[in-house]
């Protein structure tokens, strides 16, 4: 399908969508109006039967008042010969009449009724016209009376003789009749009066008359008063002949009140039939909207009179209003309201259904929209994007730069091939369907799985050229609805090549570099060996000089040579920090111990130049940190031998801070020569020197500060550097330490200052804050002088303290005659505390013999052991030790250096199987295991233990860098006396034992290691050959690591770490290369053997 046939069929089902909601919603509005239709038709209906019902009032109402009237006429005609007439009333009545020239008000012969007379003078043969009329009237005064009664209102009437001579009129009212009376004649106000009766009498017949008796006179304006009236009459006939007319007096005032329910509703009205007139109107019986109404009714254009019994309906503007005939046709009952009214009653119906019917209107084309965005458009981009797809699809695979081919399934044929596929095998002249079927021959797991497999494949030219390699990748796919294998080829033929050409390459560089590292461990062995007999020596000296003096002496010397040591190992250490093969090693130390020996080491020859040094602390570790000390202490090293160098006049000043919890910073300041802004980058750079251009300095290889750098960044930390010309360079190194939960334990015991009092003299602020803030981490008073002038006979403190930077400072002998202790505390002090007296002579660069020589003052003696005891636990020493070693040097070793610490009590095997079973015979409180043994290693031993509910501590020694996990200590080799000495104090200080007296220990020689590694070296040679011969690599490594172990000891670094390569890369070379490896490093390492076999 192209792209313009699924824009038109998107098209197309979209204006389906739209057509099909509009006319959901025209019906659903069609509906709507429908039931809103219906609604008002049934309003309509409810007004029409309220309009029914007051019609029907209105009807019955009329029937009422006219059948009364009809009653008293066929009454009175038929007791009329019957009556007696009192002749001289009459004649009374008619003198008064006359007397008052035709016009009587009120008389006795009708009661109390309020009746005005008229007679025209003239009329004759007045006695018995009058006196029929008179006795008629007579007759029907009573009934008026009783009606009036029962009505509540007068019902105003008046009768008249048919030849217009009498009129007897009732109306309460008499105001406008005596006006009319004052100005017109009598006959003709007479004439006036019955002129709208007689016309509409004229319209009947007699036999009609006689009949229905009562007919209706149309609305009028009335002659006497003036108002809007209706009457209905009955004429009294005598003879056969009609001589008075009884006429009912309904005005517009009162027409509501006897007609109309007391209860009428808003918008009923009766009105004359051509709508002219509305009965109460002018009554004020409407009000407000009514009226308006009212006159939209009387001026509707359109009306038309309803059929007898029809209720019409009709509007006029805002108005709608119902009709209906009343009274025979005579009236209009009409009943109206306006669109106020119709949405007032139809609201609380339509209101819903109109809500209703848009909610789902509005669900509809939410409903078109959600479905277009989330299913049509998606459905478009898809069918686009999957019509894209295909096409792109077929042209990568016309275009791609690999054979690609399809394979059926089930019968492995052939279905599709490009021209890359068929032109490479064209190129070995080879079958294409059989090169397909003999790779799945081959490779028969690709039937089976259902994951994609690579794998290479060579195929042999015939002729003479090269063969054919290939990258074959197959994945499972369906193609025209079958299963088929997708085969990608690609010629890796030049790449193979270049690899082995790279091969070759890295071989002879690995080689270069072998030869390198060989000719720099042989220069670096060289030198470190005689430095290594010293050393050795020195530490056996050291312990058994007890004289205090004596060991600080021998302290420094062994500082200064491993100081001369680490010279020659920056060029080792840089060359493992470039392989990323140096490791730290964390673990607790003293800080301010770790920084002061370096500030030992350094403060001879800083005094010697005549350079003012200080060590300033601007906090007091009270607890152990944790981290590298030995790292640590290379970097403050090599930045003090830094300032040192380039520094010949001023001050050197090493600082810690602890700007940030978890942090230190380490400051070695100088006011040498300064380093110009634009070398600052250069310094980090190794063997980069003298950047300032100092014709002086000469020193040097110029690794220190890149070694510096590489090591802080080890340790997770940044370096900084501050500098100008001529006036000196701050170094800033900033170092992550924690502390941890164990106070210094040399410092620890000088508590009993707490509370002594000393008197503080120094000549430098900065080192001033440094000794109240260690004398004040004791709780010490302290009183500071600014010079020691200051100090009078008459006031000598107790305790002295006097700190000066100037070397060979002699206190006066008056402040020593008067003080009674006094410590002296100077540059070129003596490492050790040395008394004379009363004076404490102390360097400024130890804290421990600074406050021992407080505490000397006070009389508190630190509790120090003898030098010649300090190495031996006491505590420990009837502890069971277990300790499994495969490596005899490594055995040989950790026997003596057990012996040396007290610790007599152990038993040695060879591998963890050995150790496993000795546990199960007797208990141990102790295991001391290597890493890595043959036939069980440490984590197997520990974990088997673990099992069988043995749970002493277990301490592992590896030159690995491992993790801690389960075991309760790691040591990394070689395992120094100290770091042995703390992990066991921690370990086994909860299973302390009564103390026995120390056997006698026979101290470690470098001929007594030598020997023992001798005894081995040639078992693991062979060894060696032979896992190199057979590629048993297991065996390779477990021999590897033991050799390592021991050259470690033996102080061969170069060539351990050699041994740890091959260890690394063994599994990955083959024998061949293998051999190449081990060769020189078997060379090098049996040249050593027959020197140390000769020497």
């Amino acid at each position: 399908m192209k792209p313009n046939s699924m824009e038109n069929s998107y098209n197309y089902y979209k204006r389906v969508l739209l057509l099909s909601a509009t006319l959901l919603s025209i019906s659903l509005i069609f509906a709507t109006a429908l039931g809103s239709y219906n609604h008002f038709e049934s309003f309509i209906a409810k007004q029409a039967n309220r309009l029914q019902t007051e019609r029907d009032y209105v009807e019955i109402r009329t029937d009422q008042f006219t059948t009364r009237l009809k009653m008293f006429a066929n009454l009175h005609e038929e007791t009329e010969a019957v009556h007696f007439h009192d002749r001289n009333q009459y004649g009374q009545f008619l003198a008064n009449l006359r007397s008052h020239n035709g016009v009587l008000l009120g008389s006795p012969l009708t009661g109390n009724l309020p009746y005005i007379f008229l007679q025209a003078l003239n009329a004759n043969n007045p006695d018995r016209l009058q006196t029929a009329t008179l006795s008629l009237l007579q007759d029907f005064t009573p009934a008026v009376a009783i009606r009036t009664r029962e009505l509540g209102r007068t019902l105003d009437n008046f009768v008249y003789t048919r030849d217009g001579k009498f009129l007897a009129f009732l109306s309460p009212d008499d105001r406008e009749i005596r006006q009319v009376l004052q100005s017109y004649p009598i006959a003709e106000i007479i004439q006036s009066q019955i002129q709208p009766t007689e016309q509409a009498l004229k319209k009947y017949d007699i036999s009609y008359l006689k009949k229905h008796r009562v007919f209706w006179v149309a609305p009028h304006r009335e002659a006497l008063t003036g108002k809007l009236a209706t009457y209905y009459a009955v004429p009294i006939f005598t003879d056969n002949k009609i001589n008075e007319v009884i006429v009912i007096r309904i005005t517009s005032a009162n027409f509501n009140y006897f007609f109309t329910t007391a209860d009428r509703p808003k918008g009923f009205f009766v009105a004359s039939k051509d709508r002219k007139i509305v009965f109460g109107l002018d009554g004020g019986d409407f009000k407000g909207a009514e009226l308006s109404w009212i006159e939209q009714f009387k001026a509707a254009q359109t009306f038309k009179l309803p059929e007898r019994g029809e209720v019409k309906l009709g509007r006029n503007g805002g108005v709608f209003y119902l009709s209906q005939l009343v009274n025979n046709g005579e009236w209009l009952a009409v009943y109206t309201f306006d669109w106020h009214i119709v949405a007032k009653a139809l609201y609380p119906n339509c209101l819903p259904l109109l809500l209703i019917t848009l909610f789902i209107i509005s669900l509809i084309w939410w409903s078109i929209a959600f479905f277009d965005k989330k299913v049509l458009i998606p459905f478009y981009r898809k069918s686009t994007a999957l019509y894209e797809s295909e096409v792109f699809n077929r042209t990568v695979v016309s275009t791609a730069p690999v054979g690609l081919s399809v394979i059926g399934l089930q019968d492995r044929r052939i279905i599709f091939e490009n021209d890359i596929a068929a032109e490479l095998l064209d190129q070995v002249q080879f079958d294409h369907q059989r090169f397909y079927q003999d790779v799945l021959e081959e490779h028969q797991d690709i039937l089976a799985q259902h994951e994609r497999a690579t794998f290479e494949k060579t195929i042999v030219n015939p002729s003479d050229m090269p063969p054919l390699e290939l990258d074959l990748t197959v994945a499972h796919t369906r193609y025209l609805n079958h299963d088929v294998l997708l085969f990608s080829l690609l010629d890796i033929s030049k790449r193979k090549e270049t690899e082995r050409l790279l091969i070759d390459a890295k071989t002879a560089a690995n080689q270069a570099n072998n030869a390198k590292t060989m000719f720099v461990a042989n220069v670096s062995h060289e030198i470190r060996t005689p430095l290594h007999g010293a050393l050795g020596n020195l530490e056996l000296l050291g312990l058994e000089v007890t004289d205090a003096p004596a060991r600080a002496r021998i302290n420094t010397i062994n500082r200064s040579l491993n100081s001369l040591l680490n010279i020659v190992n920056k060029i080792l250490d840089l060359t493992r920090i470039e392989a990323e093969e140096l490791h730290v090693h964390h673990q607790p130390f003293d800080l301010i111990e770790t920084i002061e020996q370096c500030a030992q080491t350094y403060a001879p020859l800083i005094a010697k130049k005549g350079v003012r040094f200080y060590f300033i602390l601007e906090f007091v570790p009270e607890t152990l940190m944790y981290g590298d000390s030995q790292r640590l202490s290379q970097i403050v090293i090599n930045l003090l031998s830094n300032a040192y160098k380039f520094t010949e006049r001023g001050v050197i000043i090493l600082r810690i801070k602890r700007p940030d919890k978890g942090q230190i910073c380490i400051e070695v300041a100088d006011s040498g020569c300064g380093i110009p802004p634009e070398l600052k980058k250069d310094i980090y750079q190794p063997f980069v020197q003298n950047l300032a251009g100092d014709h002086l300095y000469t020193e040097g290889t110029g690794l220190g500060l890149s070694l510096c750098k590489h090591l802080t960044e080890l340790l997770g930390g940044s370096i900084e550097l501050e500098s100008e010309m001529e006036i000196g360079s701050i170094f800033s190194v900033h170092i992550p330490l924690q502390n941890t939960d164990t106070p210094v334990p040399r410092l620890a015991m000088f508590s009993p200052l707490q509370d002594q009092s000393v008197t503080l003299y120094c000549d430098n602020p900065d080192w001033q804050k440094t000794l109240r803030l260690l004398m004040r981490c004791y709780g010490m008073q302290i009183q500071t002088i600014d010079s020691l002038s200051a100090v009078k006979s008459s006031d000598m403190p107790q305790v002295l303290v006097c700190a000066t930077s100037f070397p060979g400072f002699t206190l006066p002998p008056e402040i020593l005659a008067g003080c009674r202790q006094i410590v002296n505390i100077t540059p070129d002090g003596p490492l050790s505390l040395q008394r004379e007296g009363c004076l404490m002579r102390v360097g400024a660069f130890s804290v421990f013999e600074i406050l021992n020589a407080l505490a000397s003052c006070f009389g508190i003696t630190p509790d120090i052991k003898p030098i010649s005891e300090q190495e031996v636990l006491n505590d420990f020493q009837a502890l069971a030790i277990l300790v499994a070693e495969d490596d005899p040097v490594n055995r040989m070793l950790i026997r003596q250096q057990l012996s040396v610490l007290g610790l007599n009590n152990a038993r040695y095997v060879e591998n963890g199987q050995e150790a496993f079973a000795l546990c199960q015979r007797q208990p141990f409180d102790l295991l001391i295991t290597d890493l890595h043994m043959p036939l069980m290693g440490g984590e197997e031993l520990l974990a088997r233990l673990r099992a069988a509910g043995q749970q002493m501590p277990v301490v592992v020694t590896t030159a690995t860098l491992i993790k801690q996990g389960e075991f309760d200590a790691v040591l990394h080799k070689p395992v120094g006396l100290d770091q042995l000495k703390s992990a066991l104090t921690s370990l086994l200080s909860h299973q302390s034992l009564p103390a026995e007296p120390p056997q006698k220990t026979l101290s470690i020689t470098d001929e007594m290691i030598r020997a023992e590694f001798l005894k081995g070296w040639d078992d693991d040679r062979g060894q060696i050959k032979q896992a190199i011969a057979t590629r048993d690599i297991a065996a390779l490594r477990d021999t590897l690591h033991r050799l390592k172990g021991a050259l470690l000891i033996l102080n061969l670094r170069a060539e351990a770490e050699r041994c740890q390569l091959l260890h690394h890369d063994c599994a990955v070379l083959s024998s061949e290369q293998m051999q190449q490896v081990w060769g020189p490093l078997d060379s090098e390492i049996e040249r050593q053997a027959v020197q140390w076999r000769s020497g």
